[in-house]
């Protein structure tokens, strides 16, 4: 997969303001449902990759754990 983005979900919490991080899992999963190519790392941290625009990430990221 040729991939635009390596999300850490720790820090896109962080940066969403979302309070605890989403499951990598799931937003492999809803992004895979939407067309965009996601997959889950072997990263130290919980991660994805993702050739998914932003905005995508951000929806499914609001979608699975709405701002605080």
């Amino acid at each position: 997969m040729g991939s635009a983005h390596h999300i850490l979900v720790d820090d896109l919490s962080s940066w969403l303001g979302i309070g605890s991080p989403p499951s990598p899992t799931l937003m492999v999963s809803k992004l895979n449902e939407m067309g965009c190519d996601a997959s889950l790392t072997h990263y130290g941290k919980p991660s994805f990759r993702t050739g998914a625009s932003w905005d995508d990430i951000v929806e499914v990221a609001l979608s699975l754990q709405p701002p605080m």
